[in-house]
């Protein structure tokens, strides 16, 4: 039997205020949102610069993702 695939993946940029993408990921629909679990570099630059989120594609299944 075929595993049912779930589309539940979302590709993100994390972007300073210029508008560089100074992060990209994959998580499911809460996680570009999320600032629990982040690298020190990612807080570091967050607290420097601010950062704005762009959901770039939705509803992808974890295969299509990576």
């Amino acid at each position: 039997m075929e595993k049912e695939l779930k589309n539940d993946r979302v590709l993100y940029f994390h972007k300073t205020p210029d508008g560089k993408v100074f992060y990209v990921g994959i998580g499911n629909k809460y996680r570009p949102y999320s600032k629990s679990g982040r690298t020190n570099w990612w807080k570091n630059i967050v607290n420097k610069h601010g950062y704005s989120i762009e959901v770039v594609l939705e509803n992808l299944s974890k295969e299509k993702a990576v």
